[in-house]
């Protein structure tokens, strides 16, 4: 059987998860398909599922690591292993509708890669569904001409669909050619990955539906862990996607503005997390971080030129724009009780 898609799933210590995972996979209306479970070192249970599904199966496959090595690794080791027309990546704690595969692979048309929109799914501390929201691209085409490739990536960024690799396939042989793999990378894994890929696109096909659930428990946003690093890690988000567009002599009017906007609500993000106990700031401390950050060449410039395309981004430029310290501070806190207090309300305004 010739193999469209080769699915990578990455798992560590997934025994509550995998299972369900695999199911909607091996559900798929699309029958070529391989599955290549990477158990990246796991201590529980996942192993075995995993060859569970394998001994009933023969399209799944299992890669045994007895040593945790980190996702971006155990990635890189589905894809050495991959024999599939496509690519794509399915996280063990989420789940797949039963078309995702077959709607992308024949709405690909041949193209380097296919996005789709994505659920997030939010669950309270009962288990049950809280919150469900949906990111669509809002078109079903194929794009094919290298300026308006790029222009794409501001627009699926601006839509939450871009910093994913689990929204979309990539054409193997493109990822072969270019020699990209995963790097270890703090937060920043995919949206690298697909800034690297992105530079080497000719084409680029979008599929106008959802078929991707993001699973997110409502404990995950009091339990990040806090980075010391994180706004160099934003900033380097910014600086890859500027320099996309910079290289292709399109970093300036809306596309410069979204990209610029973009950078704002990552910032804002950052002094957010500053306001955490597991940050150990002070209230001076944190005002004198944002102070710092106010001055960053990279916050200087989308001060300069961000533009706003929704009421929550435009409140959020016109605080961060103010230059204002106080006013700063004062908003993250805001923003800090409603994600601890209110988490899915919260959600809406990411």
């Amino acid at each position: 059987m010739q193999i469209a898609v080769s699915v990578i799933v990455p798992a560590y210590n997934a025994e509550k998860t995998l299972e369900r995972a695999l199911s909607s996979i091996l559900a798929q209306t699309l029958k070529q398909i391989e599955v290549i479970v990477v158990d990246d070192g796991s201590r529980d249970a996942t192993r075995e599922i995993a060859r569970k599904f394998s001994a009933q199966d023969s399209r799944v496959r299992v890669i045994e690591k007895d040593v945790n090595e980190g996702l971006s690794a155990a990635r890189n080791s589905g894809i050495a292993a991959a024999t599939g027309e496509y690519i794509g990546f399915v996280d063990s704690d989420d789940w797949i509708e039963p078309d995702m595969m077959s709607k992308m692979y024949e709405g690909s048309g041949g193209a380097d890669i296919t996005v789709c929109g994505i659920y997030h799914d939010s669950f309270g501390e009962s288990g049950t569904l809280a919150v469900s929201t949906r990111d669509q691209t809002g078109t079903d085409c194929i794009v094919r001409e290298r300026s308006e490739v790029i222009r794409w990536a501001a627009r699926l960024d601006r839509a939450r669909l871009f910093a994913y690799t689990c929204n979309k396939l990539y054409r193997r042989e493109r990822i072969e050619k270019s020699g990209l793999f995963f790097e270890q990378q703090t937060l920043i894994e995919d949206y690298l990955f697909n800034c690297r890929i992105w530079q080497q696109l000719q084409s680029l096909a979008l599929i106008d539906g959802c078929y991707y659930h993001y699973i997110k428990f409502s404990q995950e946003a009091l339990t990040q862990k806090f980075l010391p690093n994180y706004f160099e890690i934003i900033t380097q988000r910014y600086l890859l996607m500027r320099d996309l567009f910079v290289e292709e002599g399109l970093f300036d009017g809306e596309y410069r503005g979204i990209i610029c906007s973009m950078h704002i609500k990552h910032v804002l993000a950052g002094m957010v997390k500053n306001c955490g106990e597991k940050s150990g700031y002070t209230p001076r401390q944190q005002k004198e971080k944002i102070r710092e950050i106010l001055h960053d060449p990279s916050c200087c410039e989308a001060k300069k030129y961000a533009v706003a395309s929704r009421k929550q981004e435009r409140i959020c430029n016109l605080i961060f724009k103010s230059g204002s310290v106080l006013l700063n501070f004062s908003f993250a806190r805001l923003l800090f009780k409603m994600q601890t207090s209110r988490g899915r309300l919260f959600d809406k305004l990411k």
